[in-house]
């Protein structure tokens, strides 16, 4: 899902910066835990860089086991409690109450959802992707919701163009109204409108 790649970039001046990746491929059949995990995991990667002594390539030791418990992020082999915590392919899973889970839950508090998702699954759509509102109780039930819930209708639904259609801010709620094919922006809360094929 997604990767650390050491001084990967570098500028004219000779400065080196670092990449993490996520790949956009997962993200419909994913939930936002997982995907903050992801990054998490590779942060953890880009610290030991910096700060300690990474293994050999794609190797996960010690030194990055126990920065990954300090973040509330437990590493285990099976992506499940009693896994081994060093290895080639690692998995990880939340700890209880822990910090890393505390940062999720307080984000989505904050009104957080991704915004962005693969265009791919868009190209089959007429006018681009379709977004719905997911209402979910509590922000953990939000955090452990499949993106594919959230981001709902990607069943590759096309109807007749109409004269004027409806776009949406998933983060204000408010509703503009145009011609197909506009790409607009909510200038308050800095988000690219959604195209809605139905109101």
């Amino acid at each position: 899902m997604g990767f650390f790649s050491p001084t990967r970039w570098r500028n004219l001046k000779g400065n080196h910066a670092h990449e993490i990746s996520l790949n956009p491929t997962y993200f419909l059949s994913k939930n936002l835990i997982e995907i903050f995990q992801t990054l998490v995991h590779e942060q953890c990667h880009l610290w030991q860089f910096e700060h300690g002594q990474p293994s050999r390539f794609g190797y996960h030791n010690q030194e990055w086991a126990r920065k990954m418990k300090s973040v509330g992020l437990i590493p285990s082999d099976t992506g499940q409690p009693n896994g081994n915590v060093v290895g080639q392919k690692m998995a990880d899973y939340p700890e209880k109450n822990g910090i890393f889970m505390s940062a999720c839950l307080e984000l989505i508090d904050t009104g957080y959802l991704i915004n962005w998702i693969d265009r791919q699954p868009a190209k089959k759509l007429d006018e681009g992707f379709i977004a719905r509102t997911y209402i979910a109780t509590t922000s953990e039930e939000f955090l452990y919701t499949p993106l594919s819930k959230i981001f709902t209708n990607f069943e590759y639904q096309i109807k007749p163009k109409k004269s004027k259609v409806k776009y949406h801010c998933i983060q204000c709620g408010m509703n503009v109204w145009g011609k197909s094919g506009l790409n607009i922006q909510c200038i308050d809360c800095k988000v690219i409108l959604l195209y809605c094929i139905s109101d």
